[in-house]
């Protein structure tokens, strides 16, 4: 199962905007993580009350559309007091406050943030791309993934590129990048793919794009049977390499390598980052919490609602050691729709998930920013979901082996259990 909608952080800046809102009811403040259907449809309802209100005062406020000089300098003094115009009360009048400055601050939003992380900005993709699975699909994906990190060899920086020169999807990159790539085959030093992925360009769009469509075997349409033979298949065709590599990393050991014919370049670009993170004691692995901030729509909140216990990303995911780096790119547009969540995403990485998580601070043009590269193959528990009154939502998840142990018990339980029915 999977969520088709793009979710990329965007950025908004919502000063007071959904004061319309009514105050939520206590009992729907907390969504847990096998989140019921009821609570999304509460969160639904605040949001449908603001979108009616919003197309009110919208309305009421397009009677005059008159608006000088120097009142626009008078809204923006106004905006960095209060975020609302002198002597209106922003519970009778949310919408009609942010309409007289719309102009003016999409206008110092653009210079503001104007050099800003464009991977942790980009705007959603409008294509329907599946960027998020969960549970037995995203089960079965880490696990694919997993042969990424056994089939690591010496000639994996020069295959990378190689196949990367072949690829028409690619015949569009600038020359610096294809500079990048050529001097990471020269010095064989896999740091120039960060240098790469991190670079002002369109490759890490196009990257994760072509990730994001790799082809996967569903399970939403298997019964249960054909599910229990998929998922055990897998299960324990890698049970036994997963094992080994737990223990070599734990030890400080190189990881065991198998050889593979994989030819997707995009799939041959990860491998030396995950040589990089593969390195014993590498010290560009990271652990701890690192976060992300976007807006999302229900749909996309339900990918880690309504039961849902695992997910995982198909793409590299762009991320912060910084909190408030995260939450910069839910403050920056003015005008969010009114039918968007605000989500801050928080990530915990520990111990072997570490091997997916890159710290690219000393690779990045904005080294301020902290930022923490996910790339594919690691899951993660849905440990929390809470709503937050207006239309905020924190959404932590976690990754370690505990959570690795649980995902396999809690799978193989479940799968048993659908069998006898």
């Amino acid at each position: 199962m999977g969520c088709s909608s793009s979710i990329h952080p965007a950025i908004v800046t919502q000063p007071n905007a959904t004061a319309s809102l009514a105050a939520i009811p206590a009992s729907s403040k907390s969504l847990t993580a096998s989140g019921q259907t009821s609570e999304v449809g509460q969160v639904k309802q605040f949001i449908e009350v603001s979108t009616q209100t919003d197309e009110t005062q919208k309305t009421d406020a397009s009677v005059n559309t008159t608006v000088d000089s120097e009142k626009i300098d008078n809204d923006r003094l106004a905006f960095n007091d209060t975020t609302l115009p002198h002597n209106q009360d922003p519970q009778k009048h949310p919408i009609t406050c942010l309409v007289q400055s719309k102009t003016t601050l999409a206008t110092l939003n653009d210079q503001l943030y104007i050099f800003l992380n464009p991977r942790l900005s980009a705007n959603p993709n409008s294509e329907e791309i599946q960027w998020i699975l969960q549970d037995l699909d995203a089960q079965q994906y880490c696990m694919m993934i997993q042969q990424e990190l056994l089939s690591i060899g010496p000639m994996a920086i020069q295959e990378a590129v190689n196949a990367m020169r072949k690829s028409q999807d690619l015949q569009i990159l600038n020359q610096d990048i294809w500079m990048l790539l050529e001097q990471a085959v020269k010095t064989n030093d896999a740091s120039y793919f960060i240098r790469a992925y991190t670079a002002e360009s369109e490759f890490y769009k196009i990257l994760n794009r072509k990730l994001a469509q790799q082809d996967l075997t569903s399970t939403i349409d298997l019964d249960a049977e054909e599910q229990m033979q998929l998922l055990m298949g897998t299960f324990f065709q890698q049970m036994d390499q997963m094992v080994s590599r737990v223990q070599a990393f734990q030890e400080g050991q190189p990881l065991p390598i198998q050889n593979s014919n994989e030819s997707n370049w995009a799939k041959l670009f990860l491998r030396p980052l995950y040589m990089l993170l593969a390195t014993p004691n590498s010290s560009i692995r990271f652990q701890g919490s690192t976060y992300r901030g976007m807006w999302i729509t229900l749909d996309e909140l339900k990918c880690y609602v309504e039961d849902t216990k695992f997910v995982c990303n198909k793409a590299i995911t762009s991320t912060s050691k910084l909190r408030t780096v995260a939450q910069s790119f839910i403050d920056r547009v003015g005008n969010p729709s009114s039918e968007m969540l605000s989500a801050m995403f928080t990530y915990k990485i520990e111990s072997y998930s570490a091997l997916y998580a890159l710290n690219v601070r000393d690779f990045s043009m904005i080294p301020q920013e902290e930022e923490v590269l996910l790339l594919p193959g690691v899951f993660f528990t849905v440990s929390n979901v809470q709503f937050i009154p207006p239309r905020s939502v924190e959404i932590e998840l976690r990754s370690s082996l505990e959570e690795l142990a649980n995902m396999m018990s809690s799978s193989i339980g479940s799968l048993f259990s659908l069998f006898r029915q």
